[in-house]
This record gives C-alpha cells, structure tokens and sequence, in this order.
C-alpha cells in the first residue's frame, strides 16, 4: 500500500512538470504569405521582388534625362523614357505628355495612355505622338500614376520636321529673296515687288529667316524688320565676319552661321546667349535644331550642341555641307564627293556611300523623303539613296554638277544643276518630268535651291529674275526681274504663316 501512495506521488509530480514547461512554451511567428518577413514593431510586411509597402508615393520617373526623341517626321514623333519606381503601388495608368505652349505639360494637355504596368523597375517605355503639327517645338515628359498620384520626369523639346518634303496644300503668301545690298519681298501669286530691306556692308548671301511678323536678314551683321511697316526694330553687329548660309529661327532663338562661329541671339532683344567656335577651313552651313541640340556643319565637322548651354555633345569629321536630318539620322556629304550618315544621339557613323568618281568635289546639301536621301554631286549627277542601308536606288545625270538642295514635293524631286536648268525628276523612278531654263550658263548662281508650294515651284536664276513654275507642267506662271543680282534662294511664308525654305543647307528638313 505504501508502494502504490509512492508511484501516485511521483506521477502527480510529472503532470506538474510537464503542465509548467506546457505553459512556459515561446508562441510560433505566423508564417507570410510569399515567404516574406514582418518587420519588428510595424505591420508593414516586405515581399521579395516587391516594393509595396503601406508608407506609398507617387511613382518615379527619370528626372536627371528628359524624353528621348527618335524617329520624328513632320507629324508624329517616337519618344522613350525611364520609369524608376512604382512608389510602393500599383502603377495605374502610365505614358507621355507634351505642349506646344505649356513647358511644364501635365495631365490636362495632350498625353499618350500605355495602361497599367508592374515593372520591373527600373522600366524603359516608349510611345509614339501623333498628328503633331509640322516645323513645331513641343514641349514633352514622362508620366506614371498610382493611388497617391501622378509622377512627372525631366521635361525636353521635341521638334517635329517641315512638311516642305511632302505635298502642300499652303497658299503661298511672300516670297524673300537676298540681293546685292538688300532683301526684297514679292507677292507669290502675282510676282510684284511688296518691298525691299536694306543690308548693311553687302549682299545677302545667304536665305531669309522669317515668320509671320518679322524678317531676319544680313551680310555681316544680323538685322531685324517688322514686314508690316519695313522699320528696322534692331541690328546686331558683334559677328566679326559674315553670315554664310540660312539662319535658323526657333522657338524664339535665332541661330547665325558665320565663317567660325554659330552665335545664338535671342530673336525678340537681339541679346546674345551664347557663341560657339569651330576651327578648320570651312564655313558654317545652316543649323537645325531638334529635340533641345542643334547640328551644325563648320569648320572640319558635323557639331552636336546642346542649346541651352553652348556645350559641345560631339564632334563627327568628315563633312563639309549642311546637314538634313530624319528619324534620328543626319546626312551631310564630304570630300571625296561622299554621302555620310550619322546617328545624332551619338554621333556615331552608320554608313557611307561614294558618289561617282569625281573624289576632288563636294555633293550638295541632302534631301530626306519616303526613307530615301536625295543628293547632287560633283559628277552632274542626282542620286537618291536608301536612308537606312546607304544603297542606291537611282541616280539621274544632268550638263553640270548639281550643288543645289533637292526638294521633294508632289512625288516629284525638284532641283538645279549649273547646266542652268531646273529639272523635275520621279522621286521613285529617276524619270525625268520635265526642265527649264532659268539662265544661261549656270555659273553665276550654280547652287540655287527651289522651294515647292501648293503646286508652285519658286528658283531665283541668273539676269536678276526670280521664276515662278507650274509644279505638274513646267509651264513657267510669271518672271519677277529686279536692278540688283539675286544672291539666295528664296523663302516663302505661307498665309497660316508657315515658312517654307529649302536654302543651302537642307533646311526643310
């Protein structure tokens, strides 16, 4: 009896030992759904590959690099940029947005809308503008949008090309055409004389700058005319040397070639901005500028320039003529008589293509229309060659090399050789459509362009004469003959204002 009290005993004091370690046992941690962690003191919970968390902002888009532009034409542009981050939620609605006026476009202007994304991050998106308006600086930035709102990067100018190289349905207005000693004005229906400009020291080598209201002008100084009244509103006489080709006018600026320098003079004050040197033996060709850089041709190269800066981006050598530029390639021609393509976001050549066999010449200015690049050379020949793989698709031979700018209109190519003719050839085909004369020995003036509107071709030629053609027909509409030799090609504004000019340089690109 006592044994048995003993094994009770001793087995109530297991049951009380086991109860207490029971008790005394530390609780299990829950286990996260995905393998994640909760962190201590927070319910905020972490899921690898994730960055969701309850402390959420708006999204990140790149701010240090604004919209990339690849691709442009006259109407629509192709734009890329980075997504850094979702914010901690979901991104609802992501793409681009873009202003001609607004330089800090949001949601209430015009916008691209890609949807929903989830990364990962950081995200490269890319989206295309559409019916964008020709020869425009518009104003664009990445955007992304989540529950806490909306993330906006660095914004950048975006500008869509001319639509000279296609059709235009513009009534022609004025035409503005430099001469010994002054710039003069002419009615483009009719041909009579609206107006002269005077120049100070010289002639007006090179094409007008203008716009609706004002006319910009020179030989070796810049001069400013309100076209309404002729009262000269400013001249800016620091260039210490003379202009060489067509300025460019831009949002405002105006971009002067000279024989060593590009000056940038704000269009409205005349205040200079800011001056960029180059070294070398050649002049400066006109500029174009697109996407907040401008290209410009001088010295021993091809220049990309950043606009708000003066700053050097890089340096191409090689090319001596003025550059045309589309979808995100330029195209300049060099000596020995070569066609160059470059990439503009590097500067990087992508192909070359021999002319002829005339190697001591220079082409002329290109052309860039239908992914084909239009040149003239110093072999008397036009050649069209395929602006992606530098091949040739035709070449059309004339009585003397041809330096003049081709302007593509009407699926026509329109330009002049020193045989003194102006010649209309198929874009396609190389055909030839028909020729005039437009002087006698082509010498004086060998490398005038022609500018096409609304089915109207317009050369100033040789005896002092600007022509007026019938696009389809070459039935010449009218002579406009003055005192003064013509010294440029011409410009044309249009009644909506828009400006047409092919100049030197392949300016209506």
């Amino acid at each position: 009896m006592k044994s048995l009290l003993s094994v009770f005993f001793w087995v109530g004091v297991c049951a009380t030992l086991l109860l207490s370690l029971q008790s005394c046992k530390k609780t299990t941690d829950p286990i996260t759904p995905g393998g994640g962690t909760t962190n201590p003191g927070s319910n905020t919970t972490t899921t690898p590959g994730s960055s969701t968390s309850a402390a959420t902002t708006v999204p990140s888009v790149n701010t240090a690099t604004g919209p990339i532009a690849s691709g442009s034409t006259s109407t629509s542009a192709i734009l890329s940029a980075v997504i850094t981050g979702n914010g901690g939620a979901a991104i609802s609605q992501h793409g681009f947005v873009y202003s001609k006026t607004s330089q800090t476009p949001t949601l209430a202007d015009s916008k691209t809308e890609l949807g929903a994304t989830s990364g990962p991050f950081p995200l490269t998106i890319t989206s295309k503008l559409t019916n964008l308006e020709a020869n425009t600086t518009y104003y664009v930035r990445a955007y992304a949008t989540n529950e806490k709102g909306t993330g906006y990067g660095a914004v950048a100018q975006v500008k869509t090309s001319d639509a000279g190289v296609v059709s235009s349905s513009e009534d022609a207005e004025t035409i503005y055409v430099g001469a010994n000693y002054y710039t003069y004005a002419f009615d483009a229906v009719t041909g009579k004389q609206k107006g002269r400009y005077a120049i100070t020291g010289g002639s007006a080598n090179a094409s007008p700058a203008v716009d609706k209201t004002m006319l910009y002008t020179g030989y070796n100084s810049v001069m400013a005319y309100d076209v309404s009244t002729g009262r000269r509103l400013w001249e800016y006489a620091g260039l210490n040397g003379q202009l060489t080709e067509a300025m460019t006018l831009d949002n405002g600026v105006l971009y002067v070639p000279t024989e060593s320098k590009l000056f940038v003079l704000d269009a409205t004050s005349s205040t200079k901005k800011w001056e960029f040197s180059v070294t070398g033996g050649n002049s400066l060709a006109s500029p174009v500028v697109i996407g907040g850089v401008t290209y410009v041709v001088g010295g021993t190269g091809m220049y990309a320039i950043d606009v708000a800066t003066g700053t050097r981006k890089w340096t191409y050598p090689a090319v001596q003529t003025g550059a045309a530029i589309s979808g995100g390639v330029a195209y300049a021609t060099g000596a020995p008589n070569t066609l160059h393509a470059v990439d503009i976001a590097t500067g990087a050549k992508k192909w070359t293509y021999q002319m002829g066999t005339t190697l001591g010449s220079l082409g002329s200015c290109a052309t860039v229309a239908n992914n084909t690049v239009y040149v003239g050379s110093g072999d008397k020949r036009l050649y069209a060659v395929d602006a992606t793989t530098g091949t040739k698709k035709w070449d059309f031979l004339t009585g003397g090399d041809v330096y003049s700018s081709p302007f593509v209109a009407n699926g026509l190519v329109f330009f002049f050789s020193s045989d003194a003719n102006l010649y209309a050839v198929d874009a396609t085909t190389g055909t030839k459509k028909w020729s005039a004369k437009v002087g006698t020995t082509g010498t004086v003036f060998g490398s005038t362009s022609p500018v096409v509107v609304n089915g109207v071709v317009y050369i100033t030629g040789e005896n002092k004469t600007l022509y007026a053609f019938d696009a389809v027909t070459g039935t010449e509409k009218w002579q406009a003959v003055i005192t003064e030799n013509l010294t440029s090609s011409p410009t044309i504004v249009a009644k909506n204002g828009k400006v047409f000019n092919s100049g030197r340089s392949g300016a209506q690109q």
